[in-house]
């Protein structure tokens, strides 16, 4: 069960993309179909509830930078007009060094405030350092200064601090970066005062023939705050040589990735260290610690930071329709995973009505040996089911890719007929809008996701902001259960109370999610399938530390509604404020149908989504409201003070709690090959009764730490992956599959006592062998 409920949550968690975000020529492909293209990727991971707004934030930051960089400024003017006519407005300055000298041949990008990735106009500076945008449109402008090797700036009002640094900011813009132009308005001085940043360069050769690697591209992450600055020359067919400049100061590790989602890379991508790391995914290992710290410091120069890149192992295959066993007409996406189920490539093929003389064949290569789980489908254009290798259903990013079969590869093997023979679905389509107004709901994050008859979900969209949806993936011809909301993060379009169609409350998991009342049909939307989601019944309250009355932060409170038969289903949830938005130790559950539910805290066990990263332990003893100890999953939610909420309203539904410090227990995971950390290994804690104390998952650093426990006796046992051998603590391992926590050493902890160095080190199942030490 354990190792079930990880492998799905690293499905969902570990579901990032870790290479190929950068904007390259395609054929007949423009900027636009290519920035469609790319961001379609990470729009479906986000659809389908796998990243939160943050990772997404984050992983398309490069992708932003490398489009928004590359179009090209106006040469030979310092003058963008846009209109004639008196009633455009204009914005002028001047870009100067931090000693007053102008800069000529700058470029300054204008890009309208409501759409950051799409630039306006673009110029260069003339040689006084001045620039001026004319013709435009009454609104609110946003302008970036970069190039020639200087820093990149974001003007910012003066008010507010004056320009500031923006190395990969167009996702921090705020007003105060905003430039106002009335109709007929003159804006000036829009001055920027900027100075050469940091380089790094090197090489990047094949080993053998010391030519220049095209295909990857080097990656400078700042390790303070996870920026990213990249390449700036293209890498030099003849010698390999590359140049980052206009590096901020600061420490920053160096690795390479593919440079396209669209092109095939042979070379094994490394990190740079002493020597350097091969890797399919070099920036995991940045997390765990390894690679050369970088040090930009008054804007030095770092030389000779090279990479001499080998040949790896490849597949290849072809993404047809099933059926004719022709190329799709759009989009073909294929994702490639390693056996602890990262995203490690993201390829996209173009469909044939881009590219007429396009095959549906692909090639993926630079793989080290090992074994590899391949993903194939459309982009969601088409009515194409996703699938795993070979020919396994796999609807949606959150599928479980183990069922598929690995794609076993040697040092520079190279395997052929990977394929993917996709057969057709259907989609559903709807609305989600505000009983109360008929308008669309104002977040981001309204979701709706589908479940088979087995309450498993198979897909999912994201809502519109315009209150519409249709399915991200086409799903089996069959009947589905639709819901609003998202149950593996926990997104669950607060205040409202959510629904499962048609018009049956659902607040989290509190309903029946086994009937399936939506038919599919092939090649078909299922139209109108609507939600009017009315908000719904809340209570408030704080956490503070017993005796002290101290607030505690981030802690999870989670709420379980009575069901009327003796059970209880999950029902909402909230965490505790850090500060940063309400009082600290203050919580607000919300979109909560009338009727009782049970409150319990949470600071650091699995949550009853496994698509949410649990934090660290807090240390905390979790309480049962009200008062009642319920450490982990350890009680009967039944046996706690009810909460009862009327069909009135009330602003009046208040509880507090109280918690006090309990022991805990906290250790790293190793692996026993790479000797480096294992993240989102779960250790599962039990107590001398045998009663489960809840599991703690690792995490970038392959650290854990429990919540608190009462003084006792505890054994702990991991839940890993299948390519990894499970331990009871001591050094025992698992071979069932499944441990048995009485074969752990015995952990006694007294009253708050802080058990450290409790540590795991894990083999892989291909690399076991019976040693002395586990027989004793």
């Amino acid at each position: 069960m354990y190792k079930e409920n990880l492998r799905v949550k690293m499905r969902l968690k570990t579901i990032f993309i870790v290479a190929g975000l950068m904007i390259m020529s395609f054929m007949q492909l423009s900027y636009a179909n290519l920035a469609e293209s790319e961001l379609l990727v990470l729009d479906d991971l986000l659809s389908e509830g796998l990243i939160s707004q943050q990772e997404y934030n984050a992983k398309s930051q490069l992708f932003y930078s490398q489009l928004f960089e590359q179009q090209q400024p106006r040469n030979n003017s310092s003058i963008a007009g846009l209109q004639k006519g008196s009633n455009f407005g204009s914005i002028s300055g001047n870009i100067t060094d931090e000693n007053g000298n102008p800069i000529e041949f700058i470029t300054v990008r204008l890009v309208n405030a409501i759409s950051l990735t799409s630039t306006v106009a673009s110029v260069q500076t003339d040689a006084l350092g001045d620039f001026s945008f004319t013709g435009l449109d009454a609104g609110n402008y946003v302008i970036f200064v970069f190039g020639n090797g200087y820093l990149k700036y974001v003007w910012q009002s003066s008010a507010s601090g004056g320009p500031r640094l923006c190395s990969g900011c167009t996702k921090t813009i705020t007003a105060d970066n905003y430039i106002s132009v009335a109709a007929a308005q003159s804006v000036t001085g829009i001055d920027v005062s900027t100075q050469l940043g940091g380089v790094v360069t090197g090489f990047i050769r094949d080993t053998d023939s010391q030519l220049g690697v095209t295909t990857l591209t080097a990656i400078l992450y700042n390790l303070a705050d996870g920026s990213y600055a990249t390449a700036t020359s293209t890498v030099d067919v003849s010698t390999g040589e590359y140049t980052i400049d206009s590096v901020p100061n600061g420490t920053y590790k160096l690795y390479l990735v593919n440079n396209s989602i669209y092109k095939n890379n042979q070379h094994i991508p490394q990190l740079y260290a002493s020597p350097n790391i091969e890797c399919n995914n070099c920036k995991s290992l940045i997390s765990q610690g390894l690679g050369e710290d970088l040090l930009i410091s008054s804007f030095n120069t770092i030389n000779n930071v090279n990479f001499d890149l080998n040949i790896g192992a490849s597949f290849s295959g072809k993404i047809v329709d099933a059926t004719t066993g022709n190329p799709l007409p759009n989009v073909s996406l294929l994702q490639v995973f390693d056996e602890l189920n990262y995203l490690l490539f993201t390829n996209v093929l173009a469909g044939t009505d881009a590219t007429p003389t396009s095959t549906g064949d692909y090639t993926i290569g630079g793989l080290l040996p090992g074994s590899y789980y391949v993903q194939g489908g459309d982009l969601g254009r088409n009515f194409y089911q996703r699938e795993v290798y070979a020919n396994k259903p796999c609807y949606w990013s959150g599928c479980d890719r183990s069922i598929g079969d690995p794609v076993v590869l040697s040092s520079k093997q190279v395997v052929t007929g990977v394929d993917f023979l996709l057969d057709k679905g259907g989609k559903i389509s709807g609305t989600v809008t505000n009983a109360s107004t008929g308008l669309p709901i104002d977040d981001a994050n309204v979701q709706v996701q589908f479940l088979d008859a087995n309450e498993v979900v198979v897909g999912g969209a994201r809502v519109r902001t315009n209150g519409t949806y249709v399915s991200a993936r086409a799903l089996p011809p069959g009947n589905y259960a639709v819901r609003t909301g998202n149950l593996f993060v926990g997104a669950l379009t607060q205040p409202y109370v959510n629904e499962k169609y048609n018009d049956i409350e659902c607040s989290g998991l509190a309903c029946d999610l086994t009937t399936a009342d939506v038919n599919v049909v092939s090649d078909t939307i299922t139209p109108n399938i609507d939600f009017s989601l009315t908000t719904g019944q809340s209570f408030s309250g704080t956490i503070t530390e017993f005796g002290t009355g101290n607030p505690i932060p981030d802690v999870h409170v989670l709420v379980y509604k009575d069901m009327g038969n003796g059970t209880v289903k999950f029902a909402n949830w909230a965490t505790t404020n850090d500060g940063s938005t309400a009082a600290i130790g203050s919580f607000v559950v919300t979109g909560l149908p009338y009727g009782t539910y049970y409150a319990v805290t949470n600071n650091g066990s699995n949550l009853p989504f496994m698509g949410f990263s649990s934090s660290l332990g807090l240390g905390w003893l979790d309480i049962l409201y009200d008062g009642m100890l319920c450490p982990a999953t350890g009680c009967d939610i039944l046996s706690g003070t009810p909460i009862v909420l009327t069909n009135t309203k009330s602003a009046n539904n208040v509880l507090n709690i109280s918690m006090q410090q309990g022991a805990t227990i906290s250790g790293n995971v190793i692996d026993d090959v790479l000797n480096v950390p294992i993240i989102d290994i779960q250790i599962n804690i039990y107590n001398q009764a045998g009663e489960f104390y809840g599991s703690y998952t690792t995490d970038t650093f392959g650290h854990y730490q429990s919540a608190g426990l009462p003084a006792d006796t505890y054994y702990l046992t991991t839940s890993s992956f299948d390519v990894l051998i499970d331990m009871a603590y001591g050094n025992k391992p698992c071979f069932s599959g499944t441990c048995n926590y009485q074969d752990a050493q015995p952990i006694t902890l007294s009253n708050q006592q802080n058990k450290t160095g409790i540590d795991f080190v894990l083999i892989p199942t291909s690399d076991f062998v019976f040693m002395a030490d586990f027989e004793n």
